[in-house]
C-alpha cells in the first residue's frame, strides 16, 4: 500500500489551481450621451431628471462620480436611481446615489451585481432651487431662467435638454459655447406650461453648456421679479461697452445710412466734374445731408425696437435724401480758346475708360465691379446684423434694403460721358469720316471738352471756325450723346450772312463781336459725313440751301 501523504499533496495542488482568483478592480467606461429634463415652477424650484448613456469598454462598473451638478442637490426618496441595458431592456441593475461633500454625486453598484461590457442607461432625479442662481430678473420686466449641464471628462455625442417653465417663455440668448436655439417648443396643461427642447450633436470634453429661456415676470413669484427695470436710453452710450448697450442695432442702422450719404456726395461731385448741376429729390446742399442723415440714424436707432413704424419712416426719409434726379447743364458748348491734344491726353482717357468698369464715377455705383461688391457686402452685413440684433422688428430689417437703393439709382448711366470718353469718340470719328469737302480736320482741346475742328480751304470772310462737339441730350433717366456742329462767325460778316440764310438756328452773341450757332447733326457715326459735306459746301458757297430736317439731321441742298 502506497503512502497517503504524496497523494494528498497532489490533490491539494490541483484544487488550488482550479479555484477562481479574486477579480481585479479595473474598469474602462465613459458617458456618451446625456438627456436632461428640467421642470421649473414659479418659485424657481426645479425637478431635474438625468438620463446617462454609459459605454463600458471593459471590466465591471462599480461606481460613477458626477461632478459639477447643482450645488443644492436633494435626492427624491420615492424615485431611486436605476440602470438598464441598452441592448436588453430586461436586464436591470440596482444602484445607490450619495451626495458628496464637494457638491458632486456618487453612484454605486453592488460589488457582485455590477454591469460589465456594453452600454447601459442610468436614470436619476433630484430637486434644486434656481432662485438667485439660475433665475434672474432682466429688463423689460422679464425673468431669465437658465440651467447648466456640467462639462464631462470625455466628449458627449448627443445632448438633449428639455426646459419646462410657466407659459409665455421664449428662448434666451446664448449663455455659453454652442447653439442655443430651441428646435422644439410645446405647450402642456392647456397652455399653462411651455417646454423648450435644446439639442446638440456634440459637446466637447470639459465644456459646460448653459441653456436659458425668458418669460414675463408676472408668471413668476414676486421674490424672483426684482425691482422694476428702467430701460437705458438707446440714444446714449453708443458703443460705450456698457452692459445692455445696443451697439449692434446702431451699426445696423448707421452703416446703410452712411453708404447712402456717400452715394449722394459721390454723385454730386461726379456731376459737377462734368459741368452739370445736381438735382437731388429733396433739394438742399450736399453738406446739409451729412447732419441730416446722422440725425435720422440716431432717431431710427432710438425707435428701432419699440416703434417700428417710426423707424420705417425715418429710414425712408434717409433714402429720399440720397436719391437724385437727372442733373442739368446750365450752358452748352461755346466758342473758347483751343489748345492741342497731347498724346498724354489720349493715354489718360484710355486708362480712365478701362478703370471706369472697376471704380466708376460716382464711386458707389452698382454697375461697376467695385460698387457691386460694396453693395452686396452691405446687403450681407445687413442680414448678419439683422439676425444678431435682439428684438429688432422684421419690418425694420427689410427697410435696410431700401437704404441701398442709391447704389442703383445714382450710377454713371445717369450722367453724361466724361471728357475723356468724348475725346476718344471724336478721335475715332475723325478717322472714320469720309470726304467732307475742301477742309482739314484737327483735334483740339477746349475748357469744356474736346473739339474736332474743321478748317475750310477757302473760308468766306468772317468765318472764324466750325467745330464738331459732343452734345449731351437729356433723356429719361440719363443722357444721350449726339454730334453737334459749332459755327463761329464775326457779327456782320459775309459768313454770318450766309449762316443766317441757311436758317441754322438762333445765334448767340458772346459780347465780343462773335456769333455762335450750334447745329445738332445726328447720333455719332460715319453717317454724318454726307450732311456735314453739304453744310461745309453751303457755308463756303453763295447758293441757297434748305433748313435742317425735323429729325435733327441736317439736309442741305447743293
Amino acid at each position: 500500500m502506497r503512502p497517503a501523504a504524496p497523494s494528498l499533496a497532489l490533490l491539494a495542488t490541483l484544487c488550488a489551481l482550479a479555484s477562481p482568483a479574486p477579480a481585479r478592480a479595473w474598469t474602462e467606461a465613459n458617458v456618451e450621451a446625456v438627456t436632461a429634463h428640467v421642470d421649473v415652477d414659479e418659485n424657481g424650484s426645479a425637478l431635474v431628471g438625468l438620463v446617462l448613456t454609459v459605454h463600458i469598454h471593459g471590466g465591471w462598473l462599480e461606481g460613477l462620480d458626477l461632478e459639477g451638478l447643482d450645488p443644492d442637490i436633494a435626492l427624491i426618496a420615492d424615485k431611486p436611481p436605476s440602470a438598464v441595458s441598452v441592448d436588453d431592456p430586461n436586464q436591470k441593475w440596482s444602484l445607490t446615489a450619495r451626495p458628496r461633500d464637494d457638491g458632486g454625486l456618487r453612484l454605486s453598484f453592488p460589488r457582485r451585481a455590477s454591469p460589465r461590457r456594453g452600454r447601459i442607461r442610468i436614470s436619476l432625479a433630484y430637486t434644486t432651487n434656481l432662485s438667485g442662481r439660475g433665475a434672474q430678473p432682466i429688463e423689460d420686466e422679464r425673468v431669465r431662467i437658465s440651467w447648466s449641464l456640467p462639462g464631462w471628462r470625455s466628449g458627449l455625442e448627443s445632448v438633449v435638454v428639455a426646459l419646462t417653465t410657466p407659459a409665455g417663455a421664449s428662448a434666451g440668448p446664448e449663455m455659453s459655447e454652442g447653439a442655443n436655439a430651441a428646435d422644439e417648443i410645446t405647450e402642456h396643461d392647456g397652455g399653462a406650461v411651455t417646454t423648450h427642447v435644446f439639442r446638440r450633436l456634440h459637446l466637447p470634453r470639459t465644456i459646460p453648456w448653459t441653456v436659458s429661456v425668458e418669460l414675463p415676470a408676472e408668471v413668476m413669484a414676486p421674490a424672483l421679479r426684482g425691482p422694476q427695470m428702467i430701460r437705458p436710453d438707446r440714444a446714449a452710450g453708443l458703443g460705450d461697452g456698457e452692459p445692455g448697450s445696443p451697439v449692434i442695432p446702431f451699426i445696423f442702422l448707421a452703416l446703410p445710412l452712411l453708404a447712402a450719404l456717400g452715394s449722394r456726395l459721390s454723385f454730386d461731385a461726379a456731376a459737377r466734374r462734368r459741368g452739370l448741376v445736381p438735382r437731388p429729390v429733396i433739394p438742399g446742399p450736399g453738406w446739409l445731408a451729412v447732419p441730416a442723415m446722422l440725425g435720422l440714424g440716431a432717431l431710427a436707432h432710438r425707435a428701432a425696437i419699440d416703434q417700428p413704424a417710426v423707424t420705417l419712416a425715418l429710414l425712408a426719409a434717409g433714402t429720399a435724401l440720397s436719391l437724385q434726379r437727372t442733373p442739368v447743364r446750365l450752358q452748352g458748348p461755346v466758342a473758347s480758346a483751343l489748345g492741342p491734344v497731347a498724346p498724354d491726353h489720349v493715354r489718360a482717357a484710355r486708362r480712365a475708360g478701362r478703370w471706369a468698369h472697376v471704380l466708376g464715377s460716382p464711386l458707389l455705383d452698382i454697375t461697376t465691379f467695385g460698387g457691386a461688391a460694396l453693395f452686396f457686402a452691405l446687403a450681407a452685413a445687413a442680414v448678419t446684423f439683422g439676425e444678431g440684433a435682439q428684438g429688432l422688428p422684421p419690418a425694420t430689417v427689410g427697410m435696410l434694403f431700401l437704404i441701398l437703393l442709391p447704389f442703383a439709382l445714382a450710377t454713371r448711366w445717369h450722367l453724361p460721358k466724361t471728357d475723356g470718353a468724348k475725346l476718344l469718340e471724336l478721335r475715332a470719328l475723325a478717322c472714320s469720316l469720309g470726304d467732307i469737302g475742301p477742309a482739314a480736320l484737327s483735334l483740339s482741346w477746349a475748357p469744356d471738352g474736346a473739339r474736332l475742328c474743321i478748317a475750310p480751304s477757302c473760308p468766306p470772310e468772317g468765318l472764324l471756325r466750325y467745330e464738331l462737339v459732343m452734345v449731351d441730350s437729356p433723356t429719361l433717366g440719363g443722357f444721350e450723346s449726339v454730334l453737334g456742329l459749332l459755327i463761329v462767325t464775326e457779327d456782320g460778316s459775309e459768313a454770318e450772312g450766309r449762316a443766317s440764310r441757311l436758317d441754322l438756328g438762333e445765334a448767340r452773341d458772346d459780347g465780343q463781336g462773335r456769333r455762335t450757332r450750334l447745329v445738332h447733326l445726328a447720333h455719332l457715326g460715319p453717317e454724318v459725313t454726307a450732311p456735314l459735306r453739304r453744310l461745309n459746301c453751303a457755308i463756303n458757297s453763295e447758293r441757297a440751301v434748305a433748313a435742317p430736317a425735323a429729325d435733327e439731321s441736317l439736309s442741305v441742298a447743293a
